[in-house]
C-alpha cells in the first residue's frame, strides 16, 4: 500500500513538473494587436502652429503636411524645413534634423478634450514645453 502511494505521489509530481515545463515552453498569450496607425489622420491632427518659449525667447513652429509627410520649421524659414518623422504613434514621439543637423524629438500632447494641445521640444539636452497656437 505504501509503494502504491509512491507511485501516486511520483506520478503526480511528474505530471505536474511536466505541466509546469509546457507551461513555460508555451508560446505567450498574444497581446491586443494594435491597430495600424491612420498616418493621414494623426499628420492633419498635429498640423499647426506652436509657439515654445525658453527663458525671454520665443519661437514659433509651423507643422504642415505635404504629399503624405509632415514637416516642420521655425515661423518665416519654411524653406529650410525638416521632415518630422514618426517615432513612436501610441506617445506622439517624433523626430527631426534640420539641415543644421542637431537632432530634435518632439513629443505632442492631448488635452482633456482629445485633440493635440501642447508639445515639448527635446534636444542637447534642454526639454522646451510649447503650446499649439493655431
Amino acid at each position: 500500500m505504501r509503494k502504491n502511494r509512491s507511485i501516486a505521489f511520483l506520478a503526480a509530481f511528474v505530471l505536474c513538473a511536466a505541466a509546469a515545463a509546457a507551461a513555460q515552453t508555451a508560446p505567450p498569450v498574444q497581446a491586443q494587436e494594435k491597430k495600424p496607425v491612420d498616418t493621414a489622420k494623426l499628420f492633419a491632427e498635429i498640423a499647426g502652429a506652436y509657439s515654445y518659449s525658453l527663458d525671454v525667447q520665443e519661437m514659433v513652429i509651423n507643422i504642415w503636411v505635404e504629399n503624405g509627410k509632415l514637416y516642420g520649421a521655425p515661423q518665416g524659414q519654411e524653406n529650410d524645413s525638416a521632415e518630422v518623422i514618426l517615432r513612436d504613434a501610441e506617445k506622439l514621439l517624433f523626430e527631426a534634423t534640420p539641415s543644421s543637423g542637431q537632432l530634435f524629438q518632439i513629443e505632442f500632447i492631448r488635452g482633456e478634450s482629445g485633440k493635440i494641445e501642447k508639445s515639448v521640444l527635446r534636444t542637447q539636452g534642454m526639454e522646451i514645453a510649447g503650446v499649439r497656437i493655431k
